[in-house]
This record gives structure tokens, sequence and C-alpha cells, in this order.
């Protein structure tokens, strides 16, 4: 089971790597000083028209979404609008609050007065303002709440049985026994690929590749598979070992496959899984570079992004 720090922990280190997102994230949760709102970075929301969208900050539980609002948000205020009129159509209620970094009234010019394309930050000041004012649009829409539910420490795999299903919208986290539990498989003592559905349908947890300055390397040593997750989580590609593997790939696979993605907390030395979605894999065979040579690896495509418990 995975407790309210684990959590946070966990959500708050997504933001890590964007600078200005993670000032904004976190100044606004230590401001907040409420452990009876649950946060979410980076939530996940599914766009009607395909394709997808992030929210930087999002509050389940009163429906209010943070948007840093970084450089290039200067130049796309109208594909901003839509991704908004799509983000309220999926999440009924949302409300949006924007925290502006740049002042679009003072571009950058080069040395012979023309535009840069880049926007002078505005005051410390100025973005604090407006993380204040978030901060108590948020705190107010708690108060006005009556039916309000604090976050708890009850565990997500009961939270998902009880719903009846998860999405990958959802930032359920679970460990093994939670997973086993949800599909009803306490009994098994298979770990990371097997049958879990009366249509043929399978579990996988892959071992996912780690990137570092554009190679791929297994996550450990004694893994002889690359698992590599596309960026926008659609693909996994999965490392054939040799030919008799590429000849079981080219007669297809006629079940599904329910992934779920592992992460490693190197504070708390604990791991997480959460759901990322149900994938079907291709009969093609496509090669990558591995270490200067041309690899083979399948190709595992997004097809759901649902599972109910069996």
């Amino acid at each position: 089971m995975v407790n309210r720090f684990e959590y946070l922990v966990h959500t708050l280190s997504r933001t890590k790597r964007k600078n200005y997102e993670n000032y904004v994230v976190n100044r606004i949760w230590n401001l907040l000083n409420d452990t009876e709102l649950k946060p979410v970075t980076q939530q996940y929301v599914k766009r009607p028209e395909g394709g997808y969208a992030y929210i930087d900050l999002y509050f389940p539980q009163l429906n209010i979404g943070i948007e840093c609002d970084e450089l290039h948000h200067l130049s796309q205020a109208e594909a901003d609008e839509l991704r908004f009129q799509d983000i309220n159509g999926a999440i009924c209620g949302y409300k949006e609050i924007r925290i502006p970094i740049f002042n679009n009234d003072k571009p950058i010019l080069d040395k012979d007065g023309k535009e840069t394309g880049k926007y002078e930050y505005l005051s410390l000041e100025e973005i604090n303002k407006s993380i204040d004012e978030a901060v108590k649009k948020i705190q107010d829409k708690k108060a006005e709440m009556k039916n309000f539910k604090p976050w708890s420490d009850e565990p997500d795999v009961n939270k998902a049985l009880e719903r009846g299903k998860i999405t990958v919208k959802d930032d359920y986290i679970f460990d093994q026994l939670d997973v086993r539990h949800f599909f009803g498989r306490e009994n098994t003592s298979q770990l990371s690929y097997y049958k879990i559905k009366d249509n043929g349908d399978h579990l996988w947890i892959p071992n996912l590749a780690i990137e570092k300055d554009g190679r791929y390397a297994a996550p450990r040593k004694g893994l002889e598979y690359l698992n590599i997750l596309s960026k926008d989580g659609k693909t996994i590609y999965e490392s054939i070992k040799d030919e008799e593997g590429i000849k079981i790939v080219k007669k297809g696979e006629p079940f599904r496959r329910i992934v779920f993605t592992k992460y490693k907390d190197s504070v708390l030395n604990i791991t997480f899984m959460k759901f990322a979605g149900v994938f079907q894999r291709d009969a093609e065979i496509i090669y990558l570079d591995v270490d200067g040579r041309p690899a083979p690896f399948c190709v595992h495509h997004f097809v759901d992004d649902e599972v109910y418990p069996d």
C-alpha cells in the first residue's frame, strides 16, 4: 500500500526537470498546506479528436487545474483555447487557473533590434502574486463545497474496485499485491506476465529501458530485453532475442496486454506501478539502433485507456 507521503514524493518529483512548472507547483502546494487535498501533477486527459493533454497540476476533488504559462504558450493562444475546451468537455465543471511566467509586452531583441521570439520574465513579485491568487481560489472552492471528501490513506486499489475500473487518467498507484488483488489473482506467483482475463488478455509489467544521452539500457544488469515506451505513452517497443522470437511475433498475438509500468522512487526505495493502458502487439518487425547496431523489435500499440476487474 502506498501512503500519502509516498504518493506526494512521487507526484511532486514529476516536475523536477521543468524549472518554471516545478517552482509554481511546489509553491502552490506548500502555501496550501492542506493534506486533505490530493494534488496530481501531469494529469492525463484524453482529447475527443484523438491525442491527449496534460494538466500541470490538478486537484480532482475540486476539478481545478493549474497551468503554468511558459514561453511556448505566448505564441499559441488559439491552440491553448482549443485544449481548454477539450479538457472542459472531458472533466465536468473543470476550472483552469493560469500562472503567467513571461511578460508578452516585453520581447527580447537581438543586437539588430529584431524580436528573438523570447520574452522577459515577469518579476518574482508578479509571479508570486498570481500564485497567491490561485491558492485563494483553491481554498475558496474547497470551503464552498458541501460534500467535500478529504484525501485519505485508503489504498488506491480499494478505490479502483469500488469504482469498478481503472483509466489511464487516474493517478492510482499500486504495488504488486494491489495489481493481483484488482484482477482477483491473489494466488498467482507470477510477477510480470500472465493471463488474467477469460478472453485471453494478459497482464504485462515490463521493465522499461532507461534513456541516457539518446541511448537505451536495461534498468538493471542481467536483463536481456529492452522495453522502450514512447514519449507519448502510445507505443512500446519490445526487443526480440533471436530468430525464434521473430517467428513467434510474425504469427501474431490474438490477445491484448494490460500494461502497468514501474516507477522506482530513489528516495523511499520503493517501486510503484501505474496503469499505462491496454496494448496490442503487431506482427511487424522493426529495427532500432542499439549500441550502433540494428536490433529487432516488435511493436505494441495503445488500443484502450481503461480496464475492468475480472
